[in-house]
């Protein structure tokens, strides 16, 4: 009779403690110091805090890189951190830079009813030499409300500690890292890459009397469509953003704010709408990347001295 009683009991436990378990999936992009950005996503489960799942990176999802993930969040503070530990298959992703297993500590900001989860990434191959560094940023607002307005979990697992920038988990830190794409040729590194969308707005000062915009999808190329204008000049209309990059070349005149604004025409397969930008002034470049839902526009403030 204890015995029986005592399995209900587990049975009881094992089950109350797996219902705790909710489920997330965010789906947002990785940009890579080079110019290169990937779709990326994050699939896990949250107890008590702690993660456990697999992310998936790629420009073609028939491309793809599996791994499995664990970490940690934390809603008071509203972040998010996690490491990349093992890759489950690669079917054929490449890349112009050496990527390896990543990791992130990521916030949560919400700026004019604009939320986004961004930070940057860390990686290191087997011999713990640097890889490529980036920037994973996830925008889809009903996930991440979802994600931190969740009541946490009540499991009988070690409170979570809080976090830090500064902070990295020394049981993340020393796992072994893999390279998962080897390069054939390393990209330069540029500045950036920024994000924009509407109601953040970045401020250049400008040295030349000329703009050269180079603009793509960096991503999985889903449609979207965007317009481009500099002041009252429109540049590009109702454009369908592809793989290739389409170059513009305009004048800048001299004055304290030429504005550059970016419009979301649609918001593509997969929203939100996102526009890869490189910015020329002479010999400095600025990588952006302008997100925005159908309808919002991005601006760039331009100061031509």
């Amino acid at each position: 009779m204890k015995i029986a009683l005592a399995f209900i009991f587990y049975c009881c436990l094992t089950t109350s403690l797996f219902a705790q378990q909710k489920s997330y999936n965010l789906k947002g992009y990785i940009a890579i110091e080079g110019g290169e950005s990937f779709t990326y996503k994050l699939i896990f489960k949250d107890s008590a805090g702690f993660i456990n799942g697999y992310s998936l990176i790629y420009a073609n999802d028939k491309q793809d890189v599996k791994t499995t993930i664990s970490g940690h969040i934390d809603r008071a503070l509203k972040s998010l951190q996690f490491s990349e530990n093992e890759i489950e298959y690669n079917h054929g992703f490449q890349s112009n830079v050496t990527l390896c297993l990543v990791q992130a500590i990521l916030k949560y900001k919400c700026s004019n009813a604009n939320c986004k989860l961004s930070g940057s990434i860390t990686s290191s191959d087997v011999s713990n030499a640097a890889c490529s560094a980036g920037s994973i940023t996830f925008q889809d607002q009903e996930a991440l409300a979802q994600l931190f307005n969740d009541a946490p979990a009540t499991d009988t697992l070690p409170v979570v500690k809080k976090l830090s920038s500064k902070h990295v988990d020394p049981v993340i830190a020393k796992k072994v890292r893999v390279v998962y794409d080897t390069a054939s040729r390393r990209a330069p590194i540029i500045s950036g890459p920024e994000e924009i969308t509407s109601g953040v707005e970045k401020v250049y000062e400008w040295t030349t009397d000329t703009l050269s915009i180079e603009v793509w999808d960096g991503g999985r190329v889903d449609d979207d469509k965007i317009s481009i204008r500099l002041n009252n000049n429109m540049l590009l209309k109702h454009y369908v953003l592809s793989n290739q990059k389409k170059m513009i070349k305009v004048y800048i005149p001299k004055a304290s704010k030429n504005q550059l604004v970016i419009l979301a025409e649609n918001e593509g397969n997969e929203p939100p709408n996102t526009a890869d930008l490189l910015l020329h002034d002479g010999d400095k470049e600025y990588r952006i990347v302008a997100y925005n839902n159908i309808g919002q526009e991005a601006v760039i403030t331009i100061n031509r001295k």
